[in-house]
């Protein structure tokens, strides 16, 4: 029998409210669990979505013989691209689920595509001791890459840049250094109809690679920005079940090295 999701509210102290959160375990046992967050966009708006999102992965994982739990936050809205109250959402919700699951907290992983393949870069980048792997699909990280960031109404004015470079994973490659990441992006994506441009992945798996990160980067070739091929998709899942954090590294970058240090 296929795994059953639902949909779960947690209490959030930041506004004294209740904020929804889609999971879905493979199992009922009592043994920790690897825990998948799925942050990709549109859950709020979505939620029976949100439900069956995290019943196709514990699914991938049951048919394969793996257990999981998997939880998909909503970053209170696709506005918040997972940042600032929406980080703070992912946290609360994976405080929620090991209150309420038994997980292993060494084996935290998080995927998303596109909006939320930008999320798994800021989330995975800016908390790196608390994720085990980081799996973006056609996901931006760099605000050097877009033409016109903010938008062509809202154009990016000279003192935002601070906060483009703080919100960029780009600019902070040394946090990776003991979080592989498996990222994948469509050789024809770009910048237009909601796309991103592949240079994102091609030179975040360039800077990991000069530095000797452990990663995996897959570009469909002859695709736009839906690349999360089911076959891909199941093979990323079934890797993120086996990774596994290092809770004590014996190297860490120097403090204040990452953000403005030139990132590429």
């Amino acid at each position: 029998m296929l795994p059953k999701g639902q949909l779960q509210y947690f209490h959030s102290p930041v506004d004294d409210a209740l904020h929804p959160c889609a999971v879905c375990a493979t199992d009922a046992l009592d043994e920790p669990k690897p825990l998948i967050l799925e942050v990709s966009p549109g859950a709020l708006n979505d939620l029976p979505g949100a439900v069956a999102q995290t019943e196709e992965i514990a699914g991938i994982a049951s048919r394969h013989g793996r257990t999981c739990v998997v939880a998909r936050p909503t970053g209170r809205g696709p506005g918040s691209v997972y940042q600032n109250y929406g980080e703070v959402d992912v946290l609360e919700a994976i405080e929620h689920v090991a209150a309420n699951y038994p997980i292993d907290r060494n084996r935290i992983t998080i995927t998303g595509a596109s909006m939320g393949g930008a999320a798994v870069w800021y989330m995975v980048s800016h908390y790196p001791d608390l994720f085990a792997a980081a799996a973006p699909f056609c996901g931006y990280c760099d605000y050097r890459l877009w033409e016109k960031p903010g938008g062509t109404t809202f154009r990016m004015h000279e003192w935002e840049e601070y906060s483009w470079q703080a919100r960029s994973a780009a600019l902070l490659v040394e946090n990776l250094e003991h979080t592989p990441v498996w990222m994948v992006h469509g050789e024809w994506d770009r910048a237009v109809g909601g796309g991103v441009p592949v240079e994102h992945s091609r030179q975040m798996a360039a800077a990991m690679a000069a530095r000797g990160y452990r990663h995996t980067y897959t570009e469909v070739p002859r695709t736009g920005h839906s690349c999360r091929e089911p076959r891909l998709w199941e093979e990323v899942i079934l890797w993120l079940l086996e990774q596994r954090r290092t809770p004590t590294p014996e190297h860490v970058a120097p403090p204040g090295r990452c953000v403005g240090s030139g990132g590429f």
